[in-house]
């Protein structure tokens, strides 16, 4: 048998088991992998108090990762060396706002008073220092389940998008109001997992905020940039 015989038949049996040759020696042919995974990190300012904030991320891999199980992201790194964060998104807390609110004023009672707010805002990125693998397949599946994600995080009526740049969408329902029992970003999150049709898992730690959204009850007026001339004090409220 000649050698370009060799070489040609070697090649076919190479082919038939998904691996390629060079110089007629068969090696592995690996194939990428790509996931989407829960990601967290504890809330910067705050990390004595465990308190951790969820994002969302895409992620590619050289094989196969195990679903709902947690890992540092550099432990991760470590055990899949080829792995790299794609894209991701995350709902986080502006700040420079201020708004009047209606607030009831012991020996007062309700008025309009002028406050600092902050703004739900989505911003498309994420640097998580722990993530869990909630989805895998080809990259054709995943980017189809991304964009599933981003449709939802366009859509979503509780934030603002990244840049609005003072034009409002969804006031007051956007505001952001730090505590347990209120939407926020892991109301997000959790929102978000499950529109893509996959089951939300808790990370390891503690993660405030709501399991479903509830409508903000507060009456704001439209906010203005903190330090700029505020508008003039609303009516009475209807």
């Amino acid at each position: 048998m000649s050698s370009n015989n060799a070489f040609s038949n070697s090649w076919k049996g190479a082919e038939k088991f998904g691996t390629t040759t060079v110089d007629a020696i068969a090696v592995p042919c690996t194939q990428k992998k790509y996931f989407i995974a829960i990601a967290d990190r504890a809330i910067r300012g705050l990390s004595w108090a465990r308190i951790y904030h969820y994002s969302l991320e895409y992620w590619v891999s050289d094989s196969s990762v195990p679903l709902y199980e947690e890992f540092e992201t550099d432990e991760f790194r470590e055990q899949y060396p080829e792995s790299s964060r794609l894209k991701g998104v995350e709902l986080l807390s502006k700040n420079g706002w201020s708004a009047y609110v209606y607030r009831f004023i012991p020996k007062v009672g309700y008025q309009w008073n002028i406050e600092k707010v902050n703004v739900s805002t989505i911003i498309y990125g994420s640097d998580g220092n722990s993530i869990m693998p909630i989805y895998q397949g080809d990259q054709q599946q995943v980017e189809k389940k991304w964009q599933s994600a981003m449709n939802f995080a366009r859509g979503y009526k509780y934030a603002e998008q990244n840049g609005f740049n003072g034009n409002f969408k969804n006031w007051p329902n956007s505001v952001y109001i730090i505590g347990d029992d209120t939407n926020n970003s892991n109301t997000f999150v959790r929102l978000l997992v499950a529109s893509l049709g996959l089951p939300m898992k808790e990370m390891n730690g503690f993660h405030p905020g709501r399991v479903a959204l509830e409508p903000i009850r507060e009456r704001y007026s439209a906010p203005w940039r903190t330090g700029t001339k505020p508008p003039s004090r609303p009516g009475l409220p209807k």
